[in-house]
């Protein structure tokens, strides 16, 4: 009877122990797409999503993109993950139509899918965490016409045509312009493709034609990405506002060769699509308006704050 009473215990401990083990939860993968890999805005925003992973603990950062900012390629990469099954998507679009089918395709399969940066609204995309590109394009309308005193002729710079966040700002710049200042008019409205060096190129094209050219009002920082970006510019007699403040734009501060920046928070963009998917697979409440949009703040960054500004980037991304 004690032989029998001694097995039953044994039994029972051993069960105990394998039904009090958990089993160890999966690895979630997140997969963020960005509108090129090589532009330099979205490499801050990686920077960001890993390192908030690493915070959660039991998430892998997917990073992938297409070479350049081509719509179909990015709607092909995000088939491709679909069939991966990821476990979730956060993208920036390049075109919100031509996005929407691919987007539309993942939620119907289950994976949750929300975008950054650009947005694709008329798709299923459960939110849209962003800068709100209309009052940004306004507030870049606003600063130029205060460094050439309400009136002249400006350019404006833009990279993909139809990039929504873009189009978004340029609507918003013109709107403020035509409202408070009639006196400005646009000569034209370039469109780089999100390339660099076309952005240079186009900038010294129309300034080896036109000397006296008051602005331009660049809704992205394409070349100030690279040295020498601004160099067909004389800042005396022309003056620049553009869009984001990465490390690279800041010596055109310095240097007085631009005189604004708008600072968009791409640290969220990379920091928050993980917080919000994670939110959504744990049917937890993500707080958002009545479109489901999440609005990211922006700062406005000039010769006279950089020095603050440059101290809280790096200690955010350093």
């Amino acid at each position: 009877m004690k032989k029998w009473l001694s097995l039953f215990i044994v039994a029972v401990s051993v069960f105990g122990l394998v039904s009090g083990c958990k089993k160890p939860q999966k690895k979630l993968r997140f997969a963020i797409v960005p509108k090129m890999r090589d532009n330099p805005v979205f490499n801050y925003a990686k920077i960001a999503a890993e390192k908030r992973a690493k915070e959660l603990g039991g998430i892998e950062i997917v990073w992938r993109g297409p070479e350049e900012a081509d719509p179909a390629k990015q709607a092909s990469i995000i088939e491709a993950l679909v069939s991966e099954r990821v476990d979730g998507i956060s993208v920036s679009c390049n075109e919100p139509n031509a996005l929407a089918g691919a987007i539309n395709q993942a939620v119907d399969r289950g994976i949750p899918i929300m975008t950054f940066d650009s947005d694709s609204p008329k798709s299923k995309r459960k939110y849209f965490y962003g800068t709100h590109d209309q009052k940004s394009g306004e507030l870049l309308g606003r600063e130029m016409a205060r460094l050439i005193n309400g009136k002249g002729r400006i350019c404006i710079l833009s990279g993909y045509q139809g990039a929504f966040n873009l189009e978004n700002r340029i609507k918003g710049a013109k709107s403020y312009l035509a409202k408070n200042n009639p006196g400005i008019k646009i000569e034209r409205t370039y469109y780089c493709n999100d390339d660099a060096a076309e952005a240079i190129r186009m900038i010294e094209s129309h300034m080896n034609k036109d000397r006296t050219l008051n602005g331009w009002l660049m809704v992205g920082g394409w070349p100030l990405f690279a040295s020498d970006g601004l160099k067909a510019i004389d800042p005396s007699k022309t003056k620049v506002v553009a869009f984001d403040a990465l490390e690279a734009e800041w010596p055109y501060i310095d240097n007085g060769q631009c005189q604004a920046l708008v600072a968009q928070n791409i640290w969220g963009w990379g920091y928050e699509s993980v917080n919000i998917l994670k939110a959504i697979i744990d049917n937890k409440p993500v707080t958002a308006d009545s479109n489901n949009f999440i609005e990211a703040p922006v700062e406005l960054v000039t010769k006279e704050n950089i020095a603050e500004y440059k101290k809280s980037w790096k200690e955010r991304f350093q």
